[in-house]
């Protein structure tokens, strides 16, 4: 949590120094509109820009599409592609972009309100959920009119979450600001009709991800302290709901994405591209043998039909494409200033 907060503070610092000179159309800024057909979109937090890559020419067709508002840093956080839309929930600017596909034409913007920070989002039906760090709340948003419907406390730094077996289960990464340290890890547990809490779950230090694999497990990945603490999952049964298992991984992982045959692959600050073993619950390559070896990796994209995993190299202004079969680095492809997180499209 506190290297990603560092990072805000640097795209804070580097948006206010370019915001009068870039070009703030709220649309495709002269992109191509494509067909539909499968891309992947890259959020580049720094160039607070959404890209477009066309998988079948192996190709960025779009680079310019400007994120938030106006009147705000927009400091986008995490992205998400749910039927002909994507979603990107703006940190700063404490808002959702909405924009519709393929064209990327803007659809609205969902206006979670200041003083909230929202982090991360997850979809249920025709509705969506949204995390917020700074005031810890679950949001409620209507996907139709993209209008706030419910709010409720979930805990001290609220940021990963998913749905399963109808609860929203949400990481609380505990970051205390007036100590610079962490408190407990968390997992509350949300009904998803009325988002009231049902249950509090214990895990490890700093849980920020959170996802559900082919069986309907819950894994809570906790990145630790980026010190002494290193980074561990925690395996929630959610029909319980309660937490059957753990397994550590090391480094320092703050991202994770779910391919076949049960493999979960994690990226962060540190130990490099590393993958477990879900249905096992086993390290198949860890900190000291990693798929890939360096770079401040972030957020990650699985493509089932090519068995591709795209992961934002942060340093790098780019992806790096892997074969999630062999682990080979397949490509590379510049995206923009500072991606930090992609999502999938596959019409």
């Amino acid at each position: 949590m506190r290297a990603r907060l560092a990072v805000v503070s640097i795209i804070v610092a580097i948006a206010a120094v370019l915001w009068g000179c870039a070009d703030n159309e709220n649309g495709p800024a002269g992109c191509p509109v494509p067909g539909r057909t499968p891309a992947l979109f890259v959020v580049n937090g720094l160039a607070e820009t959404l890209a477009r890559y066309d998988i079948a020419s192996r190709a960025v067709t779009c680079q310019r599409v400007i994120l938030g508002r106006e009147d705000a840093i927009a400091a986008p956080n995490a992205a998400l592609v749910h039927g002909d839309r994507i979603y990107i929930v703006n940190s700063l600017a404490n808002t959702v972009d909405a924009f519709s596909l393929p064209g990327l034409s803007r659809a609205g913007a969902v206006d979670i309100g200041a003083g909230n920070s929202p982090w991360a989002i997850a979809v249920a039906g025709d509705h969506a959920f949204v995390t917020n760090w700074q005031s810890g709340d679950l949001v409620r948003v209507d996907l139709g009119s993209l209008a706030v419907t419910g709010r409720t406390h979930a805990g001290t730094g609220a940021e990963g979450l998913a749905v399963a077996a109808g609860r929203v289960f949400v990481a609380n990464s505990g970051y205390d600001l007036s100590t610079y340290s962490y408190g407990p890890g968390t997992v509350t547990v949300h009904d998803e009709d009325t988002g009231a809490v049902e249950d509090t779950l214990f895990v490890g230090v700093n849980p920020q991800v959170v996802l559900v694999d082919s069986s309907g497990v819950v894994h809570v990945l906790c990145t630790g302290d980026y010190g002494a603490l290193r980074g561990r999952v925690f395996f929630v049964d959610p029909a319980i709901p309660a937490v059957i298992d753990s397994l550590e991984l090391g480094g320092s992982p703050g991202f994770a994405a779910l391919a076949d045959s049960g493999k979960v692959f994690v990226s962060g600050a540190s130990g490099g591209l590393m993958l477990y073993d879900a249905s096992r619950r086993v390290v198949l390559r860890g900190p000291g043998d990693p798929v890939y070896d360096g770079g401040n990796l972030w957020g990650l994209a699985f493509d089932p039909e090519e068995q591709r995993l795209y992961v934002s190299d942060f340093d790098d202004d780019g992806v790096r494409v892997f074969d999630t079969v062999t682990g080979a680095q397949l490509a590379s492809f510049a995206s923009g200033d500072g991606p930090v997180a992609c999502a999938f499209y596959r019409p």
